[in-house]
């Protein structure tokens, strides 16, 4: 009880400070002026979001005034906004090299989840590839915006010498009246503008040779979002809630374009624009990914194409000072009090944990030297740890409950961010409260307190619960999973709570070390062993495999792959397979392994069978 009231009140001691901390927060004195935003190209479709949320006014439900301005030809986003002449900006995946290259520019959002950017010629030239091209006139920005262009030229074997470099004149019409052999436009109108005028055209899209970069992203520079956090993430908020509304009013967005955003350089009719709609929204597949969304290891494999390009230096990196996201917690970040209240629990609980199990290695230790005191220590660890582990379960419950309030009283006032982190933090409480049911399990099979409560159990019913809880992590992972179309054996005499358990353990194992788009099979059959008749229930992947050596530790307690391994997957606590041996000892059963390195593991748990239960 000492160690539950000492948590406790940390945790009110913390929650007080979160409250003296916010409401000491300075009031900002820079709402009321304008922020500019300097856009990539002239008005068009591809900056409807900013429109709506200016139209609608869901900047000025910010406190913000925001104003855009169309492209500038003597400077671009980048250097307008590093140089205080604009507040934020519009770019390609070229922020990611600006970064690598130590400019302070900061990401904000992801717009389109590809690059619009392409390579067009005219059909009759019969250019279908970057090999076409060898010797002709292509012309293109040679800037950081365009990289994705050379890089594919480079996939293909071809260098700058190898073609005629033309530096982009911005005329949609290069191709024809300029003796351009293939030019860089956007996919999302200049292709339709040539068709619209009955010239069919080839594309060549550097995606197609694995150079996969983002579309239009939204940023603006360290000093800003250091000094103005919170006009940062309202201008944020604001810019994706226009954004979800002009994708659901495109015909709304092409009246403010024809009377209040006029493009002098081009008027698209309305069923070309909404061609352009149409091509867009596929680029930004707001169906499938949270408008502004980004994803770190796609940025992080951009930026190797840069490197690789030497167009970076090597040893450079993408620190936390390029995502918004790494301000949230600063001294004026919005977000700081909670977050840290609860993180710091966190940590309070998950240090009680290791300290718990540290006890636990350190008895099982001695334990093991001194054989005539056996009976003695592992009863003192049992109770040690069964006390223990209700000591811990007060604090943390409080930490997942503080969780639940928090997301369900504010999560409507966050960012998706802001609301990921926050469930982050209560999944970690959860996967902390899991870990300290098991130890107070494994305790309980130790001083044989462990009842199971065995009933027939219908081994379908228990598959397909077990396989709908994981559905999130199989998706994530984009995994195959089959499940048994046919059971030969219907129905199992078990504990259906233990052994939903057992099947929740090893399919979880299966898609953790099985890498991305692997395939994992649930199967059901019968055997027999020395005369006996027993249900074989499997899960089978093709994944990592393991050695021999890690196969002997495989249901030894807190036994981890190695340390490699463990940081390329996250390993766990080393107890889930321990507890489900046991689980099935209990049954009367057997679990064992069958794996090879690189050929994927099966786990099969073998559970007594009797006749009446052999139905097909």
């Amino acid at each position: 009880m000492v160690i539950n009231r000492f948590v406790l009140t940390l945790l009110l001691l913390l929650l007080k400070m979160s409250f003296q901390a916010m409401a000491s927060e300075p009031q900002d004195t820079n709402a009321s002026r304008p922020y500019l935003v300097q856009l990539k190209w002239f008005h068009s479709f591809q900056f409807a979001g900013y429109y709506a949320a200016i139209e609608k006014g869901y900047y000025q439900e910010e406190g913000l005034t925001v104003i855009l301005r169309e492209r500038q030809a003597s400077s671009t986003p980048v250097d307008d906004v590093l140089n205080g002449h604009a507040d934020f900006g519009v770019g390609e995946s070229g922020l990611i090299l600006e970064r690598l290259n130590n400019k302070p520019v900061v990401i904000l959002g992801v717009i389109m989840q590809r690059s619009p950017l392409v390579l067009i010629s005219l059909a009759e030239n019969g250019y279908t590839s970057p090999l076409d091209l060898a010797g002709k006139k292509v012309m293109f920005q040679k800037n950081t915006d365009n990289v994705s262009i050379e890089a594919a030229f480079n996939e293909v074997g071809l260098g700058w010498g190898d073609f005629v470099h033309v530096s982009h004149n911005f005329n949609d019409m290069a191709l024809i009246e300029d003796g351009i052999d293939a030019m860089s436009a956007y996919l999302s109108d200049q292709p339709l503008i040539y068709r619209a005028l009955g010239y069919k055209i080839n594309v060549i899209d550097p995606a197609s040779y694995g150079i996969d970069f983002y579309g239009d992203n939204f940023f603006t520079s360290e000093s800003l979002i250091r000094t103005q956090p919170e006009q940062v993430m309202a201008f944020r908020r604001a810019t994706l809630k226009g954004w979800n509304y002009a994708l659901n009013h495109p015909l709304e967005v092409y009246r403010w374009l024809t009377s209040k955003y006029v493009n002098h350089r081009e008027q698209k009719p309305q069923n070309l624009f909404m061609e352009e709609v149409k091509i867009i929204r596929r680029m930004i597949n707001p169906e499938v990914i949270p408008l502004g969304e980004m994803n770190a290891n796609r940025l992080q494999r951009i930026a190797d194409i840069y490197k690789q390009k030497q167009l970076a230096p090597l040893e450079s990196e993408l620190d936390e000072g390029f995502y918004y996201s790494g301000y949230m917690f600063g001294d004026s970040g919005p977000y700081k009090t909670w977050f840290h209240f609860l993180a710091l629990a966190i940590l309070v609980t998950a240090l009680l944990l290791g300290l718990t199990i540290a006890i636990n290695r350190s008895l099982a230790f001695k334990v093991s030297q001194r054989t005539r005191e056996l009976e003695k220590a592992n009863n003192a660890k049992t109770e040690f740890l069964a006390s223990m582990s209700h000591e811990l379960r007060t604090p943390l419950n409080s930490i997942i409950g503080y969780s639940e309030r928090l997301l369900k009283k504010y999560s409507s006032d966050w960012d998706d961010r802001a609301l990921y982190s926050m469930e982050t933090i209560k999944r970690n409480g959860l996967h902390l409260l899991n870990l300290i049911n098991d130890i107070l399990d494994l305790a309980k099979i130790d001083s044989g307190k462990f009842e199971l409560f065995l009933k027939p159990c219908l081994l379908q019913e228990l598959i397909e619960e077990a396989a709908a809880t994981l559905t999130h992590q199989i998706k994530e992972k984009h995994h195959r999973l089959s499940l048994p179309t046919h059971y030969p054996i219907k129905i199992v005499m078990a504990d259906p709570v233990r052994l939903t358990q057992i099947l929740l353990n090893l399919l979880s194992n299966a898609i953790k070390y099985t890498p991305e788009n692997g395939q994992i099979r649930v199967f059901v059959d019968r055997r027999k062993i020395h005369g006996k008749l027993y249900c074989r229930l499997a899960v089978q992947d093709n994944g990592m495999g393991i050695s021999e050596e890690q196969q002997a530790l495989l249901f030894k307690r807190f036994e981890q792959f190695d340390p490699e391994t463990q940081k390329k997957i996250g390993a766990g606590s080393g107890l889930g397979l321990a507890l489900s041996y046991e689980m099935v000892r209990l049954h009367n059963g057997q679990i064992k392994c069958h794996s090879q390195p690189g050929q994927g593991s099966t786990f099969a748990v073998y559970l007594p069978i009797q006749d009446e239960e052999l139905q097909s």
